[in-house]
């Protein structure tokens, strides 16, 4: 986290650990709103917790975009655009209308999993800009052109 606030794409980073190994951080990155990200060493989870929100569980958008990023697990994707699903397993559940995008961490590197996950959120903004724009617009203050 600190080094994407070094190099300038992350601002107003904020950090905590929460006891039973669990580190959290706030950060600004693509959206007005601060966003939150959740590593649960127990859980071996590494996730960003209602990241979208206005996706109702049954829509297309939320059949599409999770068809999109499990397509992220393709070995016919370069490897820098590849999750290693030997490594890490995307996980995206809907609650209440809010998508978590999560990386469940089997192999234990969490500098890999980070990686991937933040690449995760970065593909996920390009994708729903690209093809869900009026979605983009609506909930993630993106513009319309």
């Amino acid at each position: 986290m600190r080094a994407g606030v070094e190099r300038g794409f992350l601002r107003e980073l904020a950090e905590s650990t929460g006891g039973r190994g669990r580190f959290e951080a706030r950060f600004l990155w693509l959206l007005p709103q601060p966003m939150r990200f959740v590593a649960d060493v127990v859980r071996r989870r590494l996730s960003c917790p209602e990241m979208l929100d206005g996706i109702a569980a049954t829509s297309a958008l939320r059949h599409e975009l999770t068809a999109f990023l499990m397509s992220r697990h393709s070995p016919e994707l370069p490897e820098h655009r590849r999750v290693d699903s030997a490594r890490c397993t995307i996980v995206c559940p809907v609650r209440a209308g809010r998508l978590t995008l999560a990386l469940d961490v089997h192999d234990g590197d969490w500098t890999y999993a980070t990686g991937k996950l933040m690449k995760l959120i970065h593909e996920t903004h390009v994708y729903l800009h690209r093809y869900w724009p009026d979605y983009a617009y609506e909930s993630l203050g993106a513009s319309l052109e």
